[in-house]
C-alpha cells in the first residue's frame, strides 16, 4: 500500500492557526484602544439575524407576545432597522431583549410535550389501527 503524504495538510493546518492567533491579537488590540473591529459588526449582525429570527418564529405561534414581555413592538422594530447606528445602551438594551427571548423559548420547549408522550397518545388513539393499510376510503360495489 502507497504511503501518504500529509505534508500539505499540516502546512495548511498551521497557516489557518496562524492566521486566527493573529486576528485574536488584533481583535484584542482594537478592545484596548475602544475601536469597534469588524468582528464585533459580524457578531452583532449575527445576533440581530437570530433575534429577527426567534421573533418571526415567536410571532407566528403566539400573537401576544409583546405584551407577555412588556416590549413595544416599534421600538424594536427601530432597533432592527437602524442597527447600524446602535450606541452602546441601545445595544445593551437590545441584548437583554435577546435573554428575555431565549428564556421565553426555553421555557416553550419544557412546556411542549416530549417524544415519548406524543407517541403514547398516538398509541392509545390508534389502538387498533392495522400497519401498511390504507387510510383511504373503499369504493362502494
Amino acid at each position: 500500500m502507497a504511503k501518504t503524504n500529509f505534508t500539505k495538510a499540516e502546512e495548511a493546518l498551521a497557516n489557518a492557526l496562524e492566521q486566527m492567533k493573529v486576528g485574536d491579537l488584533l481583535e484584542q488590540a482594537d478592545r484596548a484602544s475602544g475601536k469597534v473591529s469588524d468582528t464585533t459588526v459580524k457578531e452583532r449582525t449575527r445576533t440581530l439575524h437570530a433575534l429577527q429570527r426567534d421573533l418571526n418564529k415567536i410571532s407566528q405561534e403566539d400573537k401576544d407576545f409583546y405584551k407577555k414581555l412588556k416590549v413595544k413592538r416599534k421600538d424594536l422594530q427601530e432597533y432592527l432597522e437602524h442597527a447600524s447606528t446602535l450606541t452602546n445602551e441601545e445595544w445593551e438594551k437590545l441584548l437583554h431583549f435577546k435573554e428575555q427571548v431565549d428564556a421565553y423559548l426555553k421555557q416553550k420547549s419544557k412546556e411542549a410535550p416530549s417524544d415519548e408522550q406524543i407517541i403514547a397518545s398516538q398509541r392509545k388513539k390508534h389502538i387498533t389501527k392495522r400497519f401498511n393499510v390504507s387510510e383511504k376510503w373503499l369504493p362502494l360495489k
